[in-house]
């Protein structure tokens, strides 16, 4: 790839940075360190409405079903809390897991959107015709 400058895809955009930006001290790890804080915040914020909305229809429910009544706000910080490291935890397991099953994954999550996206109708074996449904 690429002259044999790098090995794999995963290093093209650092690449670019080092190729585009090398001349200047510093600035090729504040572009990388910029892409890394971008996607971290994704990722945060997913994970923070993530424990928001299970604390708004579970926890809140079976804590007003137990106690006979209604958790306050000034006391659900904790709980949420607690449930987004709960929820970052699995995604670090899941992300070592998918990282260990490697093709496998790959082709499970191809066939499983194939069925959503498309009307998957097989004609002969190993060979599919592929419909847009409109509507």
């Amino acid at each position: 790839m690429l002259n044999a400058r790098i090995t794999s895809r995963d290093q093209v955009m650092p690449l670019f940075a080092l190729d585009t930006m090398g001349q200047y001290p510093g600035l090729c790890g504040l572009f990388v360190s910029g892409i890394f804080s971008a996607s971290l915040s994704t990722i945060s914020s997913a994970v923070t409405s993530l424990s928001a909305v299970t604390l708004e229809d579970y926890v809140k429910p079976v804590y007003r079903i137990i106690f006979k009544r209604t958790l306050i706000d000034s006391k659900s910080t904790l709980p949420t809390k607690i449930i987004a490291c709960i929820y970052g935890l699995l995604c670090i397991v899941l992300a070592f897991g998918a990282g260990s099953l490697g093709g496998a994954l790959w082709l499970v999550s191809r066939k499983l959107v194939a069925k959503i996206i498309f009307r998957v109708v097989p004609f002969e074996k190993n060979v599919y015709i592929f419909e847009l449904r409109n509507g």
